[in-house]
């Protein structure tokens, strides 16, 4: 099978939809399947849809040699109405890989509006989608006008490794602090802000908090985290992006996870901690509820409700007990979610049974 993949920028990006990408590609050439990567620089989202009218980037896309081409949903605004123009003159199929609706996010209204027009539209341009979450496809699927061959494959989880009981249990007591893990890049949606506002009214010495995730993608956000955390002195740790042996560490050394975002189409960040035994605190909003059992392996709250998550935070900090039953339940938890095995060779058998 011949396969094609629309992005911008590269596939090395630091996000979890990029790494969604990159495993998938990575399993599909393991199986001997080529894959070919188009790249479209990043610009905005209203310049994206100037690649709609452009002649050259058309003729790129008829040119292609593949039996599918899977756009990653990100990309939507340059091909709106350039798929219009691709259908009947190409003889592969364009599968969508949905991993946020954008017009679901936190976002003036105007914008919601021009974002939800565009973007439906764009559903109604494909032959096929590959949604992330339960909660995406319901998003997508009542805005079309027929129905479509579509599947469900949540990320995987089990990408860094994880830990054993033992080790969980023993280091729920460990400590006077609450040692707690951001797991994202720094971006408003992420919602960085409502945590340290959770953290605000505790003792200094109650907490310890370990910021890993890219700094660079919204400097202002970041400068406004930065002040909030200024009265929290010296137990806020910013460590940047991490990777592989670095990353296991810091998912090895935390109690519990805490990414309380606006909205997640999924959060593969929420998977991952699990393995670790790390409860999660995340919003209601979104997908998070399809990963953590609320009041099991961590709380869902309301976005931007930093006195609740100041008092699920105390309550593992002064109860450790229920810390390290929910630390249990998070391991439990994590065996029941898919692997990236399983979540790959389901997308490889969907695509082919589209060519």
């Amino acid at each position: 099978m011949r396969v094609g993949l629309l992005i911008y920028g590269s596939l090395e990006t630091l996000s979890g939809g990029y790494l969604y990408d990159r495993i998938v590609v990575d399993y599909l050439q393991k199986q001997g399947h080529s894959v070919t990567v188009v790249s479209l620089p990043w610009r905005n989202y209203w310049q994206h849809l100037r690649d709609n009218f452009s002649a050259e980037f058309l003729a790129r896309l008829r040119q292609l040699t593949v039996d599918v081409l899977i756009q990653d949903e990100l990309n939507h605004p340059s091909v709106v109405w350039l798929n219009r123009q691709l259908q009947g003159r190409v003889p592969y199929k364009v599968v969508s890989l949905v991993h946020l609706v954008r017009y679901f996010e936190p976002r003036p209204r105007w914008d919601v509006w021009l974002s939800r027009y565009i973007e439906q539209a764009y559903f109604r341009q494909v032959d096929g989608f590959i949604f992330n979450s339960e909660h995406t496809r319901q998003l997508v699927t009542p805005t079309l006008r027929h129905s479509v061959p579509s599947i469900v494959a949540p990320p995987g989880g089990d990408r860094v490794g994880g830990l054993d009981v033992g080790a969980v249990q023993a280091r729920a007591w460990q400590g006077k602090c609450l040692r707690i893990l951001f797991l994202g890049n720094v971006t408003a949606r992420k919602a960085l802000s409502t945590l340290l506002k959770a953290l605000q009214p505790l003792p200094a010495q109650q907490f310890e908090l370990r910021i890993v995730g890219r700094l660079d993608i919204e400097p202002q956000y970041v400068a406004h985290c930065r002040q909030l955390a200024q009265s929290l002195a010296q137990r806020v740790h910013w460590l940047g992006a991490q990777y592989g042996a670095d990353l296991q560490a810091h998912l090895a050394w935390a109690h519990g996870m805490v990414l309380p975002s606006s909205y997640e189409g999924y959060g593969m960040a929420y998977a991952e901690a699990l393995h670790y035994g790390q409860p999660c605190i995340a919003s209601k909003n979104g997908a998070a509820g399809e990963i953590i059992v609320h009041g099991s392996c961590g709380w869902l709250i309301a976005p931007q409700d930093a006195p609740a998550l100041a008092s699920h935070l105390l309550a593992w900090q002064n109860d450790r007990a229920l810390l390290a039953h929910m630390a249990t339940a998070a391991l439990a938890r994590a065996q029941q979610l898919p692997t990236w095995q399983t979540t790959c060779q389901h997308i490889e058998q969907f695509l082919l049974t589209l060519v």
